[in-house]
């Protein structure tokens, strides 16, 4: 623990522990004291926003209401009516949110809201029934004028005729008065046809009177209509009396009467017009009243935004003084923070920190500088002095590098010239190695040469007996036996070319790109080479490929060596055997191709397997191979990304298997 204190490090945190603890205190009495002030910010604003949402709400669904009422009280159907009552009765549904709010804010006018309110509610209800009650008042009147003007054109329809009869009655009466001098029967006639004119003036009169007064709206007016109604409604029927004794004026009559039964009870149609207007006026009075009442409402919300806006007055003051108080704490622990940064950067980091890291940084760089005698002088068992401690081992170490340093120098030397030594060692063994492989080449080449002069020798002798024989036919004068001959001459000479050229591309040398190539063109080359050994020793050749070209990856003269090495050893194998057999077999498995070259002859032993890729492991005599054949071909195959393989047959003899990249 004593340790620790003295270090730099239990200083800082001793010092850095007071000022945590002076900040935490700090930060815990702004913290609470900007909280009482947000709480009471919070509290006042959430009710102000609530009581200015409440506020807005009510005044849309007031102005809603205002314009809804209008519509009910104008309703002229049920189905109207009805619309506008449920738009009515939801925003009334509506409208109980915002005033709980308010009334919550506000509790001391719930019991004013709550009246009004009722009083609006029963104000929609009482007109709604005037409403419904004032609809069936214009249904029947609707009808009851219906009525009256069907009457009214049934009654001129038979007052035109009887007014022609009484015309001719009255003519009629006139003539017989002439001839008996009777005046009595004119006298009757000419007073049916007043009586019949003033019917015919005062239902016309009265029918114009019922429909002017169902016309009107005025209340005076309708009553004044309803008194000149009366006199007409008197005198025509007065002259529908007179009518009586006429029977033609029967169906007349009877118009009339069901006609001036519409001009009194119970039938008047007056008076269902001034019980209509009279309904019409009190729904507009009970409108006027709906739109008071919302004024009323209205003026107590904008009581209950003001009594919200002094109290959030109230609470911005309350806040204010807090954050006063808090501002004046968080000055007052900023200004002894700050008087203690300075006390104890003074004495503690000014004296016990920076000047003795200024020299122990001095020291450093004169020893990186390469100084290696520049002396430390700073002690103690704190960090510095530690760090001072490690400079002076660092010193010491330095020291000790650079005598190693001189010594891995001349060491360094000598290993240069050890790898020059081993990096000629490596030329001549790759020129040694090249030297072999060309020997293990004009060792196959040797192999080969017998064959190949056998094979060339036969079509010289032919040739030389097909030009002796094509001479004595020139001079016969047999022309077209001499062509024959020449023709022979021809296709053996292409024999030997052949011949010669599978040779030539064996011993050319290869190059050094891989490229795409023929498949059975390089294995069909490697069989040409042996065409003589493989009939001279009765080999059987079996062949099985895929229909069309296979093309690989690879370079084609050393492909072909490689597919030479594998059938020369097979024949090798095969020498004494009574039947022998070469089975060559192409195979394609994506991405590779398969070629398998199998013998029937003596097979591999187990011992030797392991070496068959060896350099100069060979079974046979020196003179028949050096046993480069098939690490040569191991190593081409592998160059062209392929793998080659050789194992003993199940049923006896060999099989070398080649995999090589299709392309």
């Amino acid at each position: 623990m004593n340790r620790f204190l003295s270090s730099i490090g239990g200083k800082l945190a001793l010092s850095l522990a007071g000022l945590t603890l002076l900040t935490i205190v700090a930060t815990i009495a702004i913290v609470v004291i900007f909280a009482r002030a947000g709480e009471t910010v919070n509290a006042f604003t959430a009710e102000q926003l609530s009581v200015s949402a409440s506020s807005a709400r009510f005044a849309e669904m007031g102005q809603a209401i205002r314009v809804d009422v209008p519509k009910l009280a104008r309703a002229t159907d049920a189905a109207s009516r009805s619309r506008a009552r449920q738009t009515l009765d939801a925003l009334f549904e509506r409208l109980g949110e915002p005033m709980s709010v308010l009334t919550r804010v506000t509790p001391d006018l719930q019991e004013r809201v709550d009246t009004l309110v009722d009083r609006l509610k029963a104000n929609i209800a009482e007109l709604d029934k005037s409403v419904a009650r004032r609809t069936l008042l214009s249904d029947q009147l609707s009808k009851a004028i219906a009525r009256v003007n069907r009457l009214h054109a049934d009654f001129l329809m038979e007052v035109e005729p009887l007014h022609a009869d009484a015309s001719f009655n009255i003519r009629s009466a006139i003539e017989r008065s002439a001839s008996d001098g009777s005046p009595a029967a004119v006298e009757r006639e000419v007073a049916y046809g007043r009586a019949l004119g003033r019917l015919d003036a005062s239902a016309n009169l009265a029918v114009g009177l019922m429909l002017r007064g169902a016309s009107e709206s005025d209340r005076l007016a309708i009553e004044a209509v309803q008194r000149g109604l009366s006199g007409a409604l008197a005198d025509a029927s007065r002259d529908a009396q007179r009518l009586e004794t006429i029977e033609s004026a029967l169906s007349l009559r009877q118009i009339w009467a069901e006609i001036a039964r519409y001009g009194g009870r119970p039938n008047d149609l007056l008076d269902l017009r001034l019980r209509e207007s009279g309904l019409g006026q009190k729904n507009d009075r009970l409108a006027a009243e709906n739109n008071e009442l919302l004024d009323q409402l209205g003026s107590i919300v904008a009581s209950a935004v003001r009594q919200s806006v002094v109290r959030a007055g109230d609470a911005a003051g309350k806040s204010q003084q807090i954050l006063d108080r808090g501002r004046l704490v968080a000055v007052s622990f900023a200004v002894l923070a700050v008087g203690l940064l300075v006390v104890f950067g003074a004495t503690f980091i000014r004296s016990r920190l920076i000047l003795r890291l200024t020299k122990v940084l001095s020291a450093m760089r004169a020893i990186a500088a390469g100084d290696l005698d520049q002396p430390v002088r700073i002690g103690g068992r704190d960090e510095i002095g530690q760090i001072a401690h490690a400079v002076r081992l660092f010193r010491r170490r330095s020291r000790r590098l650079l005598r190693q340093r001189d010594e891995l120098t001349a060491a360094n030397a000598l290993l240069v010239n050890e790898m020059e030594q081993r990096r000629a060692a490596e030329d001549d063994l790759r020129r040694t190695q090249a030297e072999l492989l060309h020997a293990g080449q004009l060792a196959t080449l040797g192999k080969l040469m017998a064959s190949l002069a056998h094979e060339l020798n036969q079509p010289l002798a032919a040739m030389r007996s097909c030009c002796h024989n094509a001479a004595r036919y020139l001079q016969r004068g047999e022309a077209d036996q001499a062509a024959a001959k020449l023709n022979d001459i021809d296709r053996l000479a292409e024999r030997m070319a052949t011949t010669s050229q599978h040779l030539k591309n064996f011993a050319r040398k290869p190059e050094c790109d891989v490229m795409a190539c023929d498949l059975d063109a390089v294995i069909a080359g490697a069989l040409g080479l042996f065409d003589d050994r493989l009939r001279a020793e009765g080999v059987t050749v079996e062949r099985s490929q895929p229909d069309g070209p296979v093309r690989v990856l690879s370079e084609p003269v050393r492909l072909e060596r490689v597919f030479v090495n594998l059938i020369s050893n097979a024949l090798d194998a095969m020498e004494h055997q009574a039947a022998p057999r070469l089975r060559i077999s192409v195979e394609p498995a994506a991405p590779f191709v398969v070629v398998l070259v199998a013998d029937n002859g003596c097979g591999i032993a187990d011992s030797v397997r392991a070496k068959l890729f060896e350099p100069f492991f060979t079974t046979k005599t020196v003179l028949d191979g050096l046993g480069l054949g098939l690490s040569i071909s191991y190593k081409t195959v592998n160059d062209f990304g392929g793998r080659l393989e050789v194992e003993s047959n199940e049923s006896g003899g060999a099989s070398a298997r080649v995999e090589l990249i299709q392309a």
